[in-house]
């Protein structure tokens, strides 16, 4: 076997990047051998095991199928899985300065707020947003069917709150 000498450069051309990426996977790197180390009873498993067999249980890619096929689940009965997320109050975006024109400063909040539950002809559906000036609301069955309607045809059910829960 042939032996070659390290040759150093006495200056370095350029200074070594580390791309943002990198931390983040040397990061999760230490994070996974410490909980290995600190936890002999865990067990490691990687993404096309999980894949496999996910596939094999017909489940669509999501993060709680993932879960339950990790967990070793295959024919047991499945939790209910419960949704939480957060609505903003206001939306100030459309405060923002547009082309040199004055700001779009809203006057008055409006009684159906994004994500409300309203009723339309019997039936129920969410909010999405109000149109020409509070006269009429736009809105969504199963966020599949969109409508304009005026909102003297639309009754107020439910009004969502910061957080909105949905269970699957």
């Amino acid at each position: 076997m042939q032996s070659f000498p390290l040759c150093l450069p006495a200056k370095a051309s350029a200074p070594v990047q580390i791309r943002g990426s990198d931390k983040t996977a040397t990061m999760m790197n230490i994070v996974r051998s410490q909980l290995l180390r600190r936890n002999p009873g865990f067990s490691e498993t990687f993404g096309y095991e999980t894949k496999f067999e996910r596939e094999q249980l017909q489940l669509p890619k999501t993060h709680y199928n993932d879960a339950f096929v990790i967990a070793g689940g295959t024919c047991r009965r499945r939790a209910r899985i419960h949704f939480i997320t957060q609505k903003r109050k206001n939306n100030r975006a459309i405060q923002v300065n547009r082309n040199g024109q004055a700001p779009a400063i809203r006057r008055q909040r409006y009684k159906i707020q994004p994500r409300d539950i309203i009723q339309w002809q019997g039936k129920k559906y969410f909010a999405g947003g109000m149109q020409n000036k509070g006269a009429y609301l736009m809105f969504w069955s199963d966020r599949k069917e969109k409508y304009v309607k005026p909102i003297a045809q639309i009754k107020i059910i439910f009004h969502q709150r910061s957080y909105i829960h949905e269970a699957i």
